[in-house]
């Protein structure tokens, strides 16, 4: 699950490389999804040092997607 966040992540940032932000669809909110998700399942299973680090990534999304969002409104502007 994490491998597929990750390949999205790194294809939606290759894609705005070539063409306009405001004609692609933001993944990063399911991206977060994904990772409370697995974070979630490690917590089922007894991984709390796991589930734990997770949480940099939730952050770290949570910010790309406040960045994508704020891009997205001066694109528009534009």
């Amino acid at each position: 699950m994490i491998s597929n966040a990750e390949r999205m992540a790194k294809e939606y940032e290759q894609e705005i490389k070539m063409s306009s932000i405001i004609h692609l669809d933001c993944p990063y909110e399911k991206i977060i999804e994904i990772y409370k998700e697995v974070k979630k399942r490690f917590e089922n299973i007894g991984w709390k040092e796991e589930s734990r680090k997770l949480i940099n990534s939730i952050r770290y999304y949570n910010d790309k997607l406040e960045k994508d969002k704020r891009l997205r409104e001066i694109e528009e502007r534009k």
